[in-house]
């Protein structure tokens, strides 16, 4: 801040328009106003059209990043706090343990992803030898036989996969 509570900026400071910032960090208006809205983002200019600086690009990147593997504003504010109070401290212990629990359930959740894939590369491989089998494959006695049928996804897939034309 300068004199008088205004913003000073460097002259070569880069400044992104609402829509620059969007784009770059490939975010909806919509998302965008909610992260403000949260206090996520901050512009550094809001008189007339918002402006915003290359940290604010940065951040607004992690917020998608963050809110694309399904982590909520409150984590994700939970995360950026951490970020920000990383400079020591009580603060910032408290938030690495915080940081500590979102890490432990995302990695829950990428062992979810990996069993779901596991599955689904088990249903694809099902349905690639027995795509020259004229019948469904809910309704073949080969397929149960032989155990094709074992995983969850791949009885939920397969179950209910039409027979080739």
């Amino acid at each position: 801040m300068g004199p008088g509570g205004m913003l000073v900026f460097m002259e070569n400071e880069r400044l992104f328009s609402s829509t620059e910032l969007m784009r770059a960090a490939d975010c909806t208006r919509k998302a965008l106003r909610v992260y403000q809205s949260r206090g996520l983002i901050k512009p550094v200019c809001d008189v007339g059209n918002r402006r915003y600086d290359k940290r604010a690009l940065e951040r607004l990147k992690l917020v998608v990043s963050l809110r694309a593997i399904d982590l909520s504003l409150d984590e994700i504010a939970t995360v950026l706090t951490a970020r920000d109070a990383a400079t020591g401290g009580d603060k910032a212990l408290a938030a690495a343990g915080e940081v500590r629990h979102l890490l432990a359930r995302l990695d829950e959740r990428i062992a979810g992803l990996i069993k779901l894939r596991e599955e689904l590369s088990e249903a694809r491989t099902t349905l690639e030898e027995c795509s020259p089998c004229p019948r469904p494959v809910s309704a073949c006695g080969d397929c149960a036989t032989e155990g094709k049928l074992q995983s969850d996804a791949a009885r939920t897939l397969l179950m209910h996969t039409s027979p080739p034309a």
